[in-house]
């Protein structure tokens, strides 16, 4: 593994969660031995997917993994793939590592660019702060190297690893460079009851034998440009089907529908596709709506102190509606509130943000922010009425000021 991955040192596992688990471990003891302190944060992204153990669900950017078994480990931001600078906004001198997916797999086939993955490195080394690659999905093979970094000529500081490791066998690992390694965990930090077991190690062995003799790397990438090509081609065919991406084999297909009719078709027919959580266009439109929003209350409530903030009401139509004509559920409404409030706590305090009216579903205009400060009972009340849109944002809440 050491060979074919670059890597220092190797500490196996049984699956990928639990490489994962190790990884966020290292990184944490690597900080902890910097500087005595337990506050350090990591840095994830949004749409990726790490696992279902705590650790890892902490480190998944899909919420819905996440809300039924909060709250997390602490000292988590999420960013986005390919947008460097929303890896910058998070990064203070408390990051002590940055996990994405080479490939995000689950988030709906999210190839990680060049110029970003090198950005990230360059800030790494910049700032010592760890680079953790999860290739559990996106490694061995699939994208035409060993491990999918390879294509760029980088090294990460940890890699997880699994899944096609053991090629059926329960086995993962966690991969460490030299730097990491002398300086992070030691002997009781981490263990696990059957990682590095004989019949694993052995199973670890072939595979690694068969990547050789059956030249499976280079036959992805004889291959694949076929199957890029007759993908796009059904893409071409097709106007359900928005986009084509991926890189070697590991290809996605994103749908503007419903795909079980054509799941259970291909399954009829030997062909097993993965499903994606991915998003859906309500969900996309909401996260670049968000991301206005947070904008629009940063610049409305600077230099507003906390306790002039507390009398201001927040109104807004909710997300999953606009643009969309399709009503929002209680529960979408209710998400979106949550995302406003950690805003707000960002630029206040938690307490503090709890105290801020906000208010949805509304008949919203500029005009009619003041008459809604005088009822505060409103606060999650639904009005109903003209939609609101992103922009008008800055204008309510300047009136609300």
């Amino acid at each position: 593994i050491k060979e074919v991955s670059g890597m220092d040192r190797v500490f196996f596992t049984n699956s990928g969660a639990e490489a994962i688990e190790g990884a966020l471990k290292a990184a944490r003891k690597y900080a902890f031995l910097k500087d005595g302190e337990t506050d350090h944060e990591i840095i994830a992204m949004n749409h990726s997917f790490h696992g279902r153990t705590f650790g890892a669900l902490s480190v998944t950017g899909n919420p819905h993994y996440r809300e039924a078994f909060e709250p997390m480990i602490g000292n988590i931001r999420f960013a986005d793939i390919n947008d460097f600078g929303s890896v910058l906004a998070n990064v203070n001198e408390k990051t002590c590592a940055i996990i994405m997916e080479t490939v995000q797999g689950e988030g709906g086939i999210h190839p990680a660019s060049e110029d970003f993955i090198k950005k990230v490195r360059e800030l790494c080394d910049e700032k010592d702060i760890l680079l953790i690659l999860d290739e559990i999905q996106c490694g061995m093979g699939r994208t035409g190297y060993m491990y999918a970094y390879q294509r760029f000529g980088i090294k990460p500081d940890i890699v997880t690893t699994a899944k096609a490791l053991g090629c059926g066998v329960p086995v993962g690992a966690f991969l460490l460079n030299k730097k990491v390694s002398e300086n992070s965990l030691v002997a009781g930090d981490h263990g696990t009851t059957y990682g590095g077991n004989p019949f694993a190690c052995a199973a670890i062995n072939k595979v690694l034998d068969l990547f050789k003799e059956d030249n499976i790397i280079e036959n992805v990438n004889e291959v694949a440009p076929y199957l890029e090509k007759r993908l796009d081609e059904l893409k071409e065919k097709y106007d359900f089907i928005t986009d084509r991406r991926g890189v070697g084999f590991m290809q996605g297909l994103e749908f503007n529908r419903p795909v079980g009719d054509i799941i259970n078709k291909a399954l009829e027919k030997g062909l097993i596709p993965i499903v994606c959580v991915g998003e859906s266009l309500e969900q996309r439109e909401a996260g670049i709506t968000m991301d206005l929003i947070s904008i629009q209350i940063k610049k409305a409530f600077s230099g507003i102190s906390a306790e002039d903030a507390k009398k201001v009401v927040i109104a807004y139509e909710p997300i999953w509606a606009i643009g969309t004509g399709k009503t929002a559920t209680s529960e979408q409404a209710q998400e979106v509130c949550g995302g406003i409030r950690g805003i707000l706590a960002e630029l206040y305090c938690e307490p503090c943000a709890k105290e801020i009216t906000i208010q949805y579903g509304g008949s919203m205009k500029p005009s009619n922010a003041k008459e809604l400060m005088e009822k505060p009972d409103i606060d999650g009340g639904l009005i109903g009425g003209a939609s609101l849109v992103a922009d008008d944002f800055a204008a309510i809440c300047a009136a609300a000021k």
